[in-house]
């Protein structure tokens, strides 16, 4: 009797080896009793004394399909999505440059620019793309375009075929502001510079006009306002009214 249960020690300490260096010793909670012997073999009076002893990992049960729950989608940071305001427009509203001829194209500068480089790229766009600029020089304000299919593609000198092919890139350097019209960088720093000078002559007119005013009237004489004044006030021109006292 003492060699059967020397035997069955033995084989408990060889299970319970092999246990602890499948499972890295899991914890008695989850260790439970199974069949080792599959059940049509033929069991012997070992296998049904060991059989109580045999210890395994209990596998915690596979969820059912019913009782998963869907995996949580991450969360994305939802933006609003608002459309940006456009620019205000490169020129003031009053410039009107339809008496200066002369569009200047400074040839270091001009030839830089994005669109003469696309020019250079493909011929086809020089024409149109000195011919918009041409266009928005006369136009009022000076340096800006209708945003008008007809007339864009008119002041590019295309037809409609042509225009169709270099439309998106000639369009490439003007900026469409909130006034409804496009608006060339390079131009309208062009209409800037002549236009301030234009203002500054007629101030200056102005300005000799007044003093000429008060050297033949001696009682009634105009005040010289300032540039910003001036301005302010329409930058008027030979007006006779709205004359004040000289203090």
């Amino acid at each position: 009797m003492s060699k059967y249960f020397a035997i069955v020690r033995a084989q408990l300490n060889k299970v319970s080896r092999l246990f602890r260096r499948v499972t890295g010793g899991a914890p008695q909670s989850q260790v439970t009793s199974v069949e080792c012997v599959p059940p049509h073999a033929p069991r012997t009076a070992l296998q049904n004394a060991t059989q109580e002893h045999t210890p395994t990992v209990v596998r915690p049960a596979e969820p059912t399909p019913q009782s998963r729950e869907p995996a949580s989608e991450p969360q994305l940071a939802r933006t609003s999505i608002r459309a940006m305001p456009l620019p205000a427009p490169l020129t003031p509203p009053e410039a009107n440059l339809t008496k200066y001829h002369f569009l200047p194209l400074e040839g270091i500068i001009f030839t830089k620019l994005e669109d003469w480089i696309r020019c250079k790229q493909d011929h086809r766009l020089a024409f149109p793309t000195i011919s918009l600029m041409l266009a928005s020089w006369h136009a009022t304000p000076a340096g800006s375009l209708e945003n008008k299919e007809i007339i864009l593609r008119d002041a590019a000198g295309c037809d409609a075929g042509q225009w169709a092919q270099v439309k998106d890139q000639v369009m490439a350097g003007w900026i469409l502001c909130s006034d409804g019209r496009f608006y060339h960088p390079y131009v309208a720093g062009k209409v800037l510079t002549a236009w301030n000078a234009k203002l500054d002559r007629a101030y200056q007119t102005e300005c000799k006009r007044i003093a000429k005013w008060n050297e033949r009237h001696e009682v009634i004489k105009e005040r010289v306002p300032t540039y910003e004044e001036w301005i302010a006030a329409g930058s008027p021109s030979g007006r006779r009214s709205g004359r004040t006292k000289m203090s």
